[in-house]
């Protein structure tokens, strides 16, 4: 496929000068707005949604930090934001307790991100100042100045959640760590250390082992805005009645369940510090699955998917499992998903879970790949043994640097969208196609490979439709609703 190329010009005015002397002298005339220190300059979009604003704002800003060997330094943020919370100080619990604006803002929300910004760049220092950058330009422009930097960090290379390949920049096999040796790292635990220290919290402690020495295991059931009514009654039944003990040969566990509606967890310090004491944390896909690099070593992330209105199933975003050194990951059935999942299909995942934990996995995981679904499995294996496939995966062979590969036809980063060879929702995009594309064409993946693994991991076995006859094995435009 050609490249499709997107252009977005830049002017740059340039001053030349004869000689350093010539040089010297203009800038003695000029006014200077100095920034001691180190400040990292980013953009935050949407930062009135928290996973947005920390893993499409925060986050590259602390892997491009993390390349320099500065990810523990202080460091003021100078941040690109929407002028949500102009008239608010953030700093005060009332404006972090905001709710829904008349224009759909969440307020309170983008007042606790902001507080994030500020906390983590000053590691939790109360004094530590928040750079916006429409601000800074008017100041600068009021008083005809020039600002000189001490130290500035800019720019992440595509380093944002959505330019991931299988796992999260910064982390193994995400699509820009080139050097594994040097990014197989454990940097969203890293990530997840800093703000837990923002907010005045201690992070989880390390462990080599998931076995605990507590004898009541917590349990947290995450309510998601996918569920219907009666899902949401079923979970708050399961909470309230419970699964019972998990019984190893270390002797028998209980487990306290509580069903969480993340909203009514207020402010975001509260939510972490519900976090730091998880050891299963049951939960769908989207913004509630960011919560998962939150928990603590030796912990269980239950993925209970989902199903579109094509009964297409997916487990949203599982790069966050393939980041995660800490805790294991757990997919709900397939053909669970797509007839539809049930209060004992959770009790039985909560109870594969414990006995995970208590059967003692070692910590940090050695082997991300683990923490793949099927779909990224998949996915996984075809980026081994087609070089063309990964590089297409990565954005490397597209101008764009992959913003088209990375559509989400589905509403969420979704490997099953791959898998299942979907079509490109042009309707979202911010640039318009030569005409109909699907992922697999807009990653430039090797289809018959990709076909060839759909049969080597069963897929119409695990989808439920080992009767299915399609060229493609299973996709969308099979028909897998009618399957």
């Amino acid at each position: 496929m050609p490249a499709i190329r997107v252009d977005n010009p830049v002017t740059v005015r340039i001053k030349r000068f004869a000689s350093s002397a010539d040089l010297q002298e203009y800038a003695r005339t000029m006014t200077l707005r100095y920034r001691p220190g180190l400040s990292v300059l980013f953009r935050a979009l949407w930062q009135d949604r928290w996973a947005h604003a920390l893993f499409d704002g925060l986050y590259p800003a602390f892997v491009s930090l993390a390349r320099f060997g500065l990810e523990n330094h202080a460091f003021t943020p100078v941040a690109v934001m929407s002028n949500y919370t102009s008239s608010l100080d953030c700093k005060k619990t009332e404006s972090q307790a905001l709710g829904l604006s008349g224009v759909g803002i969440y307020t309170g929300t983008a007042c606790q991100m902001e507080e994030a910004f500020r906390l983590f760049g000053g590691l939790g220092k109360k004094h530590q100042e928040l750079v916006r950058v429409n601000e800074l330009w008017e100041q600068l422009r009021s008083a005809s100045a020039s600002l000189l930097f001490d130290h500035l960090v800019v720019g992440s290379a595509h380093m944002g959640e959505y330019a991931s390949y299988l796992s999260l920049p910064g982390t193994k096999d995400s699509s820009v760590a080139e050097e594994t040796s040097a990014y197989g790292r454990d940097i969203v635990g890293e990530f997840a250390d800093r703000l837990y220290h923002a907010h005045g919290l201690e992070p989880p402690p390390p462990r080599t082992s998931s076995k605990p020495a507590k004898q009541v295991l917590r349990v947290i059931i995450t309510e998601n805005k996918r569920m219907t009514a009666g899902e949401i009654a079923a979970m708050k039944e399961l909470a309230k009645a419970g699964v019972g003990g998990a019984g190893t040969e270390t002797g028998s566990h209980s487990l306290n369940i509580s069903f969480i509606d993340w909203s009514a967890v207020q402010p975001f310090r509260n939510q972490l510090k519900l976090l730091q004491d998880t050891d299963i944390m049951v939960t769908g896909i989207g913004t509630a699955l960011f919560y998962s690099a939150f928990l603590p070593y030796g912990s269980v992330c239950v993925n209970t998917g989902w199903k579109d209105a094509m009964s297409i199933p997916t487990f949203g975003e599982e790069v966050l499992g393939m980041s995660n050194h800490r805790s294991k990951f757990v997919y709900m059935p397939l053909n669970r998903i797509r007839e539809g999942v049930s209060k004992a299909d959770v009790e039985h995942q909560i109870q594969r879970a414990a006995s995970l934990i208590l059967a003692g996995f070692s910590l940090p995981l050695q082997n991300a790949e683990e923490n793949l679904s099927i779909f990224g499995r998949i996915i996984h294996d075809l980026g081994q043994h087609s070089d063309a496939s990964k590089k297409g995966l990565q954005g490397r062979e597209q101008v764009d640097g992959g913003f088209l590969c990375h559509q989400r036809p589905t509403g969420q980063t979704s490997l099953s969208d791959l898998v299942f060879e979907r079509l490109v929702d042009a309707k979202n995009l911010l640039f318009q196609l030569p005409g109909p594309m699907g992922l697999a064409e807009a990653c430039q993946m090797d289809v018959d490979k990709l076909r060839q693994l759909k049969k080597k991991y069963r897929l119409p076995e695990a989808l439920g439709a080992s009767g299915a006859t399609c060229e493609c094995v299973i996709c969308e435009s099979c028909g897998l609703s009618t399957v």
